[in-house]
């Protein structure tokens, strides 16, 4: 999850904003709201990312530095990580972060933003372009 960008709804229960298309489809699906019937897909993502030279604002979403501040650095998956703002907050205090996303333009933007933070952050930062709609990431197990 990013940051929101200026002009959205504040986050609810899902913990997120929704960004320049406006209202969540998960609620509204089936609900007769307009645009609750968007497909989600590649093409969306690509479009949406080509049509502005930013999506979101670059800084981590507030519910994930509330979380995760206080943690001892591990790895973390950003499923969705657009532009990168968090995946590059956890990067900059020590995680090992795979960041996944849907659209190959955000993701260089995401991987140009890593680069220009220096080889500290950008080396902790594996980009992975992927539907995770069609298809699951492979599982890993965890001891804790």
């Amino acid at each position: 999850m990013n940051g929101q960008d200026a002009g959205s709804e504040p986050p609810h229960r899902h913990g997120h904003g929704h960004g320049p298309y406006g209202d969540c489809a998960e609620r509204n699906r089936g609900a007769g709201v307009p645009g609750a019937d968007v497909v989600l897909d590649e093409a969306f993502w690509e479009d949406m990312y080509r049509s502005r030279s930013a999506a979101w604002s670059g800084s981590p979403n507030p519910q994930l530095v509330t979380e995760a501040a206080g943690l001892t650095p591990g790895t973390a998956l950003d499923v969705g990580c657009g532009e990168g703002g968090d995946a590059m907050w956890l990067a900059e205090r020590g995680w090992q972060v795979t960041a996944v996303d849907i659209s190959a333009t955000a993701l260089q933007r995401a991987a140009t933003h890593a680069a220009q933070a220096g080889p500290d952050v950008s080396g902790r930062i594996t980009w992975r372009q992927a539907d995770l709609t069609s298809k699951a990431p492979p599982a890993r197990q965890t001891i804790w």
